[in-house]
């Protein structure tokens, strides 16, 4: 018998010692849910598991952005169904206007009541707001300089956009000379505007201003695609003392540089690209519309091209992130909504044809308006797939990170009633182990 060491008592003490470690992690388990509670308990799949997470949080916002989508297109698309009632209510009106049993005063009455309609729907336009984002309008001028001193920036470009309503492809833009004053106007000089059309041309339309009293007109490399017009103003000219002055003295200088009858200041470019003042240049007080023009013969539109056609800048993508990843986007394009791009902006019923223009103006903006809302339920019904699909993803990595991490309930049960039982028994054992030797004590008496 080995009294030095009690070898007995040292093993019940060692696997009593691994049993209480065990019923200490099961009973962690137990407590937390997870079988996964330190990195130590499983390194790979911490790693995976913390990707899962990753994936999983970033869908579920991803539904809520989706959502977010929806209720914006929601509200544009109420917004819409009121600029249709309004639409209808101008019809019946202009229907009316148009029966020759009216009077003038009858007609006046009703020409009152549209331009109220008008206005209310540009009303709507300015004024429809999800979050502070307007939902029918985007920006579409761009304004000289801060707005405030009228500088014009040296070589600032603009991007051309696509008008609708057209036989023809049109870009164009719009420049705002309005806060020009007689007070700032020196600052001018020197300066160059440049608007360049970028979608399927390479036009370019430059305004420069000196100090002289003269201005000049240049059409370059007018047989290729890439024709630019330039227009050097003299400001110094006692006739320009505001923006509208500019803007006029602009139109001027195309109308007197016209080379191709009957168009006035028509200028070609390649045959199927047009600038000038009736298919190209128009302006609108102390605003300044430039046009680049392609497809077909100006016989197509003639005169009316720039009257007719619905102007600029009337689109804008709104991105929606609605994955966890960068590049999981929708665009979702906010239009421009009101009188003026719908062309109901000047509907005129005094008398029986101006009635009927009337009537079919209104008819083009009915369409226009359906074709966007039916954008818009499009939109929306591919955004509600989208979080269904979002969230059915979602569901399933959840189910697979949850294999990784949660503890089951059940087994840990077992394993921690094991290792009780264990540490009891080993608690006993060891006891044992250690009087094991005090019978040494009853021989040496």
């Amino acid at each position: 018998m080995i009294i030095q060491h009690n070898l007995e008592a040292q093993a019940n003490a060692r696997y009593l010692n691994i049993n209480s470690r065990n019923k200490a992690k099961t009973s962690e388990r137990l407590g937390s849910g997870y079988k996964l509670n330190r990195a130590a308990d499983d390194a790979a799949g911490l790693a995976i598991s913390e990707k899962m997470r990753w994936q999983i949080r970033g869908l579920n916002k991803a539904s809520l952005n989706s959502q977010d989508g929806i209720s914006m297109i929601q509200t544009a698309d109420g917004a819409l169904n009121e600029v249709h009632d309004l639409l209808h209510r101008m019809n019946e009106l202009a229907v009316q206007a148009a029966n020759d049993t009216n009077t003038q005063e009858d007609r006046q009455a009703i020409q009152q009541e549209i331009n109220q309609l008008t206005m209310e729907i540009n009303r709507i336009s300015d004024s429809t707001e999800f979050n502070t984002i307007p939902v029918l309008k985007i920006d579409s001028l761009v304004s000289v300089g801060n707005g405030q001193s009228g500088d014009v920036p040296m070589n600032t470009s603009l991007s051309v956009t696509t008008a609708t309503g057209l036989n023809r492809s049109v870009y164009g833009t719009e420049i705002d000379f309005s806060k020009i004053t007689e007070k700032n106007i020196d600052e001018l000089i020197g300066k160059t505007f440049s608007a360049t059309c970028t979608e399927n041309c390479s036009q370019v339309f430059a305004f420069s201003f000196n100090d002289g009293t003269g201005s000049s007109f240049t059409l370059s490399d007018p047989t290729s695609d890439r024709a630019s017009l330039s227009i050097e103003i003299g400001v110094k000219n006692p006739a320009i003392t505001t923006g509208e002055d500019i803007v006029n003295e602009i139109m001027q200088i195309v109308k007197d540089q016209q080379t191709v009858p009957p168009f006035d200041g028509y200028q070609s470019a390649r045959g199927d690209i047009h600038i000038g003042h009736a298919n190209g240049i128009s302006s609108n007080g102390a605003t300044l519309q430039l046009y680049a023009i392609s497809g077909g013969p100006p016989y197509q539109d003639g005169m009316g091209l720039v009257k007719t056609g619905n102007l600029v800048d009337t689109e804008n993508t709104i991105k929606l992130q609605v994955g966890a990843e960068e590049g999981n986007t929708m665009n979702y394009i906010i239009r421009t909504i009101n009188a003026s791009t719908i062309g109901v902006n000047n509907l005129n019923v005094m008398s029986h044809e101006k009635a009927g223009k009337a009537l079919t103006s209104i008819k083009n903006a009915l369409t226009e308006v359906s074709d966007y809302r039916s954008y818009l339920g499009a939109m929306q019904n591919r955004l509600e797939f989208t979080i269904k699909n979002l969230d059915n993803t979602s569901e399933n990595v959840q189910a697979s990170e949850s294999l990784i991490r949660d503890a089951n309930m059940a087994d840990e049960m077992v394993s921690f009633s094991k290792s009780s039982i264990l540490e009891q028994a080993g608690q006993a054992m060891l006891s044992q182990a250690n009087s094991s030797k005090q019978g040494i004590l009853t021989l040496i008496q």
